[in-house]
Order: C-alpha cells, then structure tokens, then sequence
C-alpha cells in the first residue's frame, strides 16, 4: 500500500511539474536615483527595462521610463507590470536596467539586475561619473 501512494505521489508531482501553462510573476517597481557624490535624486534620466514579456515568456521586452520628482524628491521613477519570471523560471538575469549614453549624454552606460520579488518592489540605483 505504501508503494502505490509514494508512485501516486510522484506521479502527481511529475504531472504538476510537465504541464505547459506557466503563469507570468509580475511586479510594480518603483525607486530613485541619485548621484553616488553627493546621494541627490537625479531627474531627467531616461531607463530602458527589459524584462519577459507576459503575453509570449518566451519574448523579451523593453520599456523606458524617465526619472522625476515625486513629493519634492528628484530622482523617482515607477513601472507597472514589470515581468521577472514565470512560475517555471525565475532569477535576477530575466530583469535588465540600462542607462545609455545617447539618451543622457552626461552619464555613463550602465546597467542592472535588480532582484524582484514579490508584487511591489523598490530599486536605488547610484550614478557616478
């Protein structure tokens, strides 16, 4: 009787872990920037963000946001439905952050994987140049 539980068990679990359906895990990211001198918000500053696109996970897709003030503090950005894994695949690599050159000329590129989790999440990026 033992035997044909665990087989049942397992054969659950197998089933559960082929099935196709992977459902998107989504967060609304908020954050700011500021300056890595003197920790001042930075407005004006345009971020690229790809990350999975919810409708085809196999996709990747970028969207800009531009940095503002938000209750008198420079430097507040916001992106809804920002897609850092599925319910098969997760990891910090699925979200990218970039700053380009050629869309702010006085900075630098750089980019970023932040580590989102959960439906709400904040990311601080510091810029140096």
């Amino acid at each position: 009787m033992k035997k044909i539980i665990i087989l049942l068990i397992f054969f659950v679990f197998v089933w559960i872990n082929c099935t196709d359906d992977e459902e998107p895990l989504l967060s609304h990211m908020y954050g700011w920037v500021y300056r890595t001198s003197d920790s001042t918000g930075i407005n004006d500053i345009t971020i690229k963000i790809r990350d999975i696109d919810p409708y085809d996970v196999k996709v990747l897709r970028d969207r800009n946001v531009i940095t503002q003030s938000k209750d008198t503090l420079p430097g507040y950005f916001e992106i809804d439905s920002v897609c850092y894994g599925t319910t098969k695949i997760q990891g910090t690599t699925y979200v990218t952050m970039f700053i380009d050159s050629l869309d702010n000329p006085t900075w630098p590129d750089t980019a970023w994987h932040p580590d989102l989790h959960g439906p709400v999440d904040t990311v601080t990026i510091y810029l140096g140049n």
